[in-house]
């Protein structure tokens, strides 16, 4: 797993080096609409950082010198939706309003979840997916599930964590199964051999969550620090 970081941030400074290279020569060349272009994915990769708020105003600086006054607003309008997601993770936004966002932030990225041929679409679009996995955990409060820390660059760009492999981890007796997709995770194609059939069925420590229970961000993240440390330990196997 550390390889796949390691691969993973090596590919991602080697993209944030084109991209800046892009800014210079596009602006050199005068190109308005190429320079909006990556103004926003310039933003969209630096919002992943801990400097995030800085470079956000330094984008928004950048296209505040674009002339056309459409496609000036339309940088800028994008950006302010990245900004708005800074606090999203401890918001009360929706899970729904939440995934729209993250597809069109994908969009603006120029990668078409709906496009089979598209190959970082498709992450992204499994992403989205299994951005809500209220389906599974709902049947058990033991139940969590997180994103590997190895995520690649389409989950970079767009700062969607579950595009990536993920866990299935009961809290109540240390079982855990990775996959890249949830559904197939938990309830596999292959007869008997999915988390659920393993695990669940017939597990007298089986406790289903209220009716009334909801998944949210919020809650997934303030699981997320309450459980660190083991996730660390599962993620590193």
């Amino acid at each position: 797993m550390d390889d796949l970081n390691e691969q993973a941030d090596y590919l991602y400074s080697w993209m944030e080096v084109c991209i800046n290279l892009a800014l210079v020569l596009s602006q050199e060349a005068e190109q308005e609409n190429y320079l909006a272009e990556i103004i926003v994915l310039n933003a969209s990769f630096k919002i992943n950082t801990d400097d995030a708020s800085k470079y956000l105003d330094e984008s928004v600086e950048l296209a505040k010198t674009i002339k056309s006054e459409p496609i000036r607003s339309s940088a800028i309008d994008t950006i302010a939706k990245f900004r708005d997601s800074l606090s999203r993770e401890n918001s009360d936004s929706s899970p729904k309003e939440e995934i729209a966002f993250y597809r069109d932030r994908a969009k603006a990225l120029g990668m078409n979840v709906d496009d089979p041929e598209d190959r970082m679409g498709r992450i992204i679009k499994q992403g989205l997916k299994d951005y809500n996995p209220e389906r599974v955990i709902k049947d058990c409060k033991h139940l969590l599930v997180f994103p590997s820390r190895a995520q690649g660059i389409p989950a970079r760009m767009v700062g969607l964590r579950t595009a990536a492999m993920k866990w299935i981890y009961c809290l109540k007796k240390g079982h855990a199964v990775g996959g890249w997709s949830l559904d197939d995770i938990y309830i596999s194609p292959i007869e008997q051999c999915g988390f659920k059939a393993q695990y669940c069925d017939g597990c007298s420590s089986k406790e289903p969550r209220e009716d009334t229970w909801k998944w949210s961000s919020k809650w997934q993240n303030d699981e997320l620090k309450k459980h660190k440390e083991i996730i660390v330990k599962i993620d590193s196997l």
